[in-house]
């Protein structure tokens, strides 16, 4: 059952990467968007526990295991977005910041929460209601 709903989830996003659709904004929590996006990454196209049944040796045989991710310890604010967007957006990102490497390096994705947007002063009302997700190589 849950490699039905795996693989129902993972042709959802492949879908979804694949065809334009309408921006559904909703309040999400970025911290569980990208660590979803981090297991499916980290796991492949083999899940882990097949991975284990298989052969030790799979692990990290997906081209996304050097990603790494960081995430702050603390609570971050919900934010008003797309969650399927925001998830595919980074995930496209990681793509060509992988593909810009071809004889390796480093590739992170940092989600953070700061006072102000790109440096810009902001109102008493959102101070330190920005939650910023960065894609580095």
């Amino acid at each position: 059952m849950d490699a039905a709903r795996r693989g129902g989830v993972l042709t959802r996003k492949l879908l979804d990467f694949s065809r334009p659709r309408h921006l559904v904004c909703q309040r999400v929590d970025v911290r569980a968007i990208m660590e979803d996006l981090q297991g499916f990454m980290k796991r492949g196209k083999v899940p882990e526990d097949v991975r284990r049944m298989l052969d030790a040796e799979l692990e990290g045989n997906s081209r996304f295991s050097s990603v790494d991710f960081v995430m702050p310890d603390e609570a971050l604010p919900p934010v008003w977005t797309d969650a399927t967007q925001l998830e595919l957006a980074v995930f496209s990102l990681c793509i060509n910041a992988l593909d810009a490497q071809p004889e390796g390096g480093s590739t992170s994705v940092t989600v953070r929460q700061v006072a102000r947007l790109l440096g810009r002063p902001v109102g008493r009302d959102h101070a330190g209601a920005w939650v910023v997700v960065q894609v580095r190589d």
